[in-house]
């Protein structure tokens, strides 16, 4: 393990900054003789101030000292006993000097040693100021100025905070009011969460699950060419789809700053040397090798690397999960707006010499497996959650339609292998994806040829722990297998390449998940294909029986394990039989087990982690993370809330407008008090507000199936008063106490003739009186209309209370909505409509809307009790 000195980015939130550092690192694999990276370890450096960045060097500085006694004294104790190095994966690290082939730009920037730490004396020394030339830049008033003469561009070498538990200085990132914009930010939503941001970026960045190299083009498909990425490391060769901090490189790539970062990606690379062996028919075998080093030095005492029947590969393991629709599992499921799916991610499988030398021309075969390309969701409170399906048929339709366009163009043909149930709570899901290829294959063009769709049951198959039935799948494409082919190229004397084969499509593969059927079946494929690519190498291995390939089922598992607890926080299922091929009774309790952890996690940890997710993509400002503090949940960014509400507005105008000369006039969503006629009922809930020439109706929107639940008709003339004005409803919050932010309307009016409610019973008896709920003859909700309306409640008074609903910025490019423009809007509107339609006159003694205080700030911290303070508490302490 060494240290090095690059940035993953800037983490800029509210109004500071952060310095992500990559601190320290391990060569997991080389391609082409060109290390690949997985980072253990990150620092967060602030940039308020110059003594703030002093203060954490200093911290992470003895941080750093501590960690290296401690690893001393293991090298120390452990300095009698002989081990190799592992390159199996990012679990076990291969030493550096493995690698036959030094980097040239990694030893410039001392990547092969051990960077020393950065010392407390070196701070005040000018001439080695060890925050860094990105730091200093930052923070001074000049502005940027890099590479300076006799300094090498990318010897970066600052470093930040630790935000690990044993860090002396864990709270010392968070804020201070040292200024009078701090002060300001102070009490929002985002600096109150920053603490945790900070740790959970931490965590997540140092988990081993990120990766990079310097000079090989760790985000694209093997096979092209890297002269680019080489050139310009952030140029048009990066996929941006898996170039995982664009976001928070983008300032520093503003500023010229191209030297000090380096793209990562998030996934998985392994890679295992082996042997194979010209064998008899009967003992035909591999041998893994457990040192790169050791097999080099064995090729090279031999002389020869096939004279004696025995030939040296490499194979290679590279996942790269995509950041579209990226974070946890049931946070994101399914499709979104831009046709990107949940759980998306490239597969590779490398085979080559040891050396990327001539003797073994390099191929790689590619795998997919991404959720399901349809807008669903599952509880997460249930350990079998039902998938329900949103948006109509129509939506669905081009979401679909854009994913396969999408991998169409990119891959070429698609051969999607489903395997989730047949019958029980997949088979809805399962039939409606089938009966959305079938609908784009019968479309005219090049959909019809270039898109197949197999469904496999696989807990049918292989029922009774029979998974080796998973070879029944593989014997039913193994034509088209074939037919795909792979991605082969050739290598000259002077290393140059050459494509020799294109891979011609691809496998979609899916479950629900797409961790555990999934990792088992591309297994599978690719245990298939090594075994051809084998052969056509002169050695004919039968990697299923032979017990020497553990070590191939050792390396996928470790795929699966990774993916999994990028997307479930927990290793993958069924993991016993992809490194054994043997499934038992042993296997199921640790599945159990596993299930649980996942459970826990789902419930308790992935909405925060989610919400950071988002952040550090760029897919949320931090006006989102007030809204997190707010409700502790999290909107999807993915998926437009305009597009949605608009459709409920739609929806509602089609089902409750009956009269074909009644003018639909607009159409609002705002909360709404849980009971009708009352000013504060928790929670608010979304309803959809429709105007027409003559009524206003107020429609009950069920948003999970995507129904009326219920409406009610109030007929324009009825209407005797409008009051807008602050309304908080919540007060736990500084979001919630924002006056200028929470801004509604009280209607008041009385029952009549026209005044209609109905209920959506799935039955003929459907409708209700239309009073509802009477007004109370005294207490608190008497307020809401006696005081506003400057009269007696009756029977016959009713109201209806409306809320601006507060939209939050689930895109960074999204501000908040004005909600006294809107409320003011929605009034003038409504009295508009009444005075056309009605011939009604303005009374200026007494105007039909008034500007007063619905519930104001100081009435609403009376109203907001003890045990709903409590609650949100304990919320927070769960979720956030």
């Amino acid at each position: 393990m060494t240290e090095t000195r690059l940035a993953a980015g800037v983490l800029k939130i509210a109004s500071y900054s952060y310095l992500i550092s990559i601190n320290r690192r391990e060569q997991v694999a080389q391609i082409f003789g060109k290390p690949i990276y997985v980072i253990t370890d990150v620092s967060i450096l602030p940039l308020q101030s110059k003594a703030d960045a002093e203060k954490e060097i200093i911290s992470v500085n003895a941080s750093n000292r501590n960690r290296q006694g401690v690893e001393s004294q293991s090298v120390t104790e452990a300095s009698g006993d002989e081990s190799d190095m592992d390159m199996t994966s990012h679990h076990s690290t291969v030493s550096e000097d493995d690698v036959s082939t030094p980097n040239e730009r990694d030893q410039q920037l001392g990547a092969h040693n051990s960077c020393g730490n950065l010392e407390e004396k070196d701070i005040s020394n000018p001439s080695t100021r060890q925050y860094g030339q990105f730091a200093a830049s930052w923070l001074s008033k000049r502005g940027w100025n890099f590479a300076p003469a006799g300094i090498h561009s990318g010897s970066m070498q600052s470093t930040g905070t630790s935000i690990a538990s044993s860090h002396p200085a864990e709270d010392s990132v968070a804020p201070s009011s040292g200024n009078q914009d701090e002060s300001a930010d102070s009490n929002s939503g985002s600096v109150v969460l920053l603490p945790k941001l900070l740790r959970t970026t931490r965590m997540l960045l140092s988990a081993k699950n990120f990766f990079y190299s310097y000079d090989y083009n760790i985000t694209a498909r093997f096979g092209h060419s890297d002269e680019k990425f080489r050139r310009e490391p952030f140029g048009e060769s990066l996929e941006t789809t898996f170039f995982w901090n664009k976001h928070l490189v983008g300032a520093m790539l503003t500023k010229d700053a191209e030297s000090y970062v380096i793209p990562i990606m998030q996934g998985f690379v392994g890679q295992k040397a082996f042997i194979a062996k010209q064998s008899p028919s009967t003992s035909r075998q591999t041998t893994a090798v457990e040192s790169l080093e050791r097999l080099l030095l064995k090729d090279e005492k031999r002389g020869s690397n096939s004279s004696d029947g025995e030939q040296s590969f490499l194979l290679t393991v590279v996942s790269r999960r995509s950041t579209g629709r990226a974070g946890l599992r049931y946070t994101r499921r399914g499709i979104d707006d831009s046709g990107d799916v949940a759980n998306y991610c490239e597969t590779e499988q490398i085979l080559s010499s040891p050396t990327w030398d001539i003797s073994v021309n390099p191929r790689a075969f590619l795998q997919l497996r991404g959720s399901i390309p349809l807008y669903f969701s599952q509880s997460p409170y249930s350990f079998k959650p039902l998938p329900v399906l949103h948006h109509s048929e129509s939506v669905n339709e081009k979401a679909f339609s854009e994913h396969f366009r999408k991998l169409m163009q990119r891959y070429g043909q698609i051969q999607v292998s489903c395997l989730v149930d047949k019958h029980g709570t997949e088979a809805r899901i399962g039939e409606e994806f089938r009966s959305q290829a079938e609908r784009l294959r019968s479309l005219p063009g090049e959909s019809h040829d270039r898109l197949h769709f197999d469904w496999f049951d696989f807990h049918g198959e292989c029922r009774g722990m029979k998974f080796e039935n998973v070879l029944r799948l593989v014997d039913r494409m193994a034509s088209r297998l074939s037919a795909f082919g792979e991605n082969v190229i050739s290598i000259s004397e002077t290393k140059d390449t050459t494509s020799v084969s294109q891979q011609e499509g691809v496998f979609r593969i899916n479950c629900m998940d797409c961790l555990d059927r999934t990792n088992v079946v591309q297994s599978a494929f690719g245990q298939y294909m090594l075994e051809h690519a084998l052969r056509s190498e002169g050695f004919n291995i039968d990697f299923q029986q032979d017990s020497s390939t553990q070590w191939f089922n050792s390396l996928w598992a470790d795929n699966g394990d990774a993916v999994s607890r990028q997307y479930a926080s927990t290793a993958a299922l069924k993991g016993d039989f992809t490194r054994t091929r043997r499934r038992n009774y042993r296997g199921m309790m640790n599945d159990f087990g596993l299930t649980l952890s996942r459970y826990y996690s789902n419930t308790v940890n992935d909405y925060f982690s989610q919400t950071v997710i988002d952040f550090l993509l760029g897919n949320i400002s931090d006006i989102a993370l007030d809204d997190f503090e707010a409700n502790m949940m999290n909107a999807d960014p993915g998926i437009s809330i305009e597009k949605v509400r608009q459709h409920a507005i739609e929806t509602c105008e089609k089902i409750v407008i009956q009269d074909p000369d009644e003018e639909f006039k607009n159409g609002w969503i705002l909360l709404s008090p849980s009971q009708p006629s009352t000013l504060r009922a928790l929670p608010m809930e979304e309803v959809v507000i429709l105007l027409t020439g003559t009524a206003l109706y107020s429609c009950r929107f069920d948003w999970s199936t995507e129904k009326i639940a219920s409406f009610e008709r109030i007929d324009l003339g009825s209407i005797k008063k409008i009051i807008y004005g602050t309304y908080i409803t919540s007060t736990l919050t500084e979001k919630q106490k924002d006056e200028k932010s929470n801004f509604g309307l009280v209607i008041s009016y009385r029952k009549g003739k026209e005044t209609i409610s109905r209920v959506n019973t799935r039955s003929l008896q459907n409708e209700k009186e239309a009073s509802g709920r009477e007004m109370p003859a005294s207490g608190k909700e008497t307020f809401g209309y006696s005081w506003l309306t400057g009269r007696d409640s009756s029977a016959s008074a009713q109201m209806i209370a409306l809320k601006a609903s507060p939209v939050g910025s689930t895109n960074a490019s999204v501000g908040e909505v004005n909600a006294e423009t809107l409320i003011r809007s929605i009034c003038m509107e409504i009295q508009r409509a009444k005075l056309v339609d009605f011939d009604a006159i303005l009374d200026e003694k007494d105007p039909l809307v008034e500007n007063a205080d619905i519930i104001s700030l100081s009435e609403a911290i009376k109203r907001t009790g003890y045990l709903e303070h409590l609650g949100h508490q304990v919320k927070r302490l769960v979720w956030a």
